[in-house]
Formats: structure tokens, C-alpha cells, sequence
């Protein structure tokens, strides 16, 4: 059963994330694809997500859960890669090392002060944003990047340290060591 307190901060969190987001299409008269893995699964948070990004500059798109290589294939097509997180939740998402692992920049809102901002810092991965006005800002940095080189892919040291595959193998080195 979901934390009253967390029910809420998602439903702040998704309300801000769209708005920033149709901010930034405003701003650009452009219509952005916005896609949710996995959503539909979770059909409350489908349901405000669905509300929250009510705009006809909006294609929004929100999947059943996917095989791992099926979703990835659907990652794999995003530009930026979305993580919604926060100070009062801090939480490590498996997606965050999937995300790490195709190369494109990461979108966290909000800053979690915890290992999903460190990680990003720490390998200069994507975008922090504190509030929806930077989500539209960064957005939009990205765009104008995308409109002037054609390309989204992003190469961080990340990849070397924090895919799922090398920290599958940390952790097994760990196991190993310790004593029957």
C-alpha cells in the first residue's frame, strides 16, 4: 500500500514534470513524445500522469510492462531519459542503470540528495532540475543541441562504472568474499 505522503509527492511531482515540459513546447510551438514504461501497471499514477499531461502538445504514450530488452528498445528511442525522484524518498531505481548504460542524458527532478544525484554528478550523466521552470530550460538547451548536431547519444565514464553488469559483478565479488 502506498505512503499517503508519497501519494501525494507524485501526484506534485508529475503535475511539475508536465508542466515543464508543456512549457518548453509552448515556448517552441512543438509537440513532444513523452513515453512511460510500464505505467499502465501502476493504474492510479497512469491516471494523474494521464491527467498532468493533458496538452495537444503532448503524445503521450503509457505501455504495459515490458520484457527487459522490449523496454529497452523503447528507451532506447527517448532522447532524454526521465527519472523522478526525491529528497524524502530517496530510492535507487534498476531503470537509473539502464539509462546509464544507452547513453543518453538523464532528466532527475527533483534532487534526491542521495546516491541517484551523486551518481549523476559524479559522472556528469544529465540534468538536476529543481523546479519546472529548469525542466523547461534544460529541455530546451537539449533541443536547440539536438536541432544544431542531430544527436542525442551521451558519453559518460558512468557506463564504466554503474551499468547493471558491473554492478552485478561488484556485488558477486562481495558475496564471494564473505566468509560460509
Amino acid at each position: 500500500m502506498e505512503d499517503k505522503n508519497q501519494n501525494q509527492l507524485n501526484i506534485e511531482l508529475s503535475e511539475e514534470i508536465a508542466e515543464g515540459i508543456i512549457d518548453f513546447c509552448t515556448k517552441k510551438n512543438t509537440i513532444v513524445n513523452v513515453c512511460f514504461v510500464g505505467l499502465n501497471f501502476y493504474p492510479e499514477q497512469a491516471t494523474r500522469v494521464k491527467e498532468a499531461f493533458n496538452s495537444n502538445l503532448i503524445n503521450l504514450e503509457i505501455t504495459e510492462r515490458l520484457n527487459h530488452i522490449s523496454a529497452l528498445q523503447k528507451l532506447n528511442k527517448a532522447n532524454i531519459l526521465l527519472l523522478p525522484s526525491s529528497p524524502l524518498f530517496p530510492q535507487v531505481y534498476a531503470k537509473a542503470f539502464d539509462y546509464i548504460a544507452l547513453n543518453k542524458k538523464i532528466l532527475l527532478f527533483m534532487p534526491d540528495n542521495a546516491t541517484l544525484e551523486m551518481i549523476i554528478k559524479d559522472c556528469d550523466l544529465g540534468l538536476i532540475c529543481y523546479t519546472k521552470n529548469d525542466i523547461s530550460k534544460q529541455i530546451e538547451q537539449e533541443y536547440e543541441n539536438w536541432k544544431t548536431n542531430g544527436n542525442t547519444k551521451y558519453i559518460s565514464s558512468a557506463k564504466q562504472k554503474y551499468t547493471r553488469r558491473i554492478q552485478t559483478k561488484k556485488l558477486t565479488e562481495i558475496i564471494l568474499s564473505l566468509p560460509c
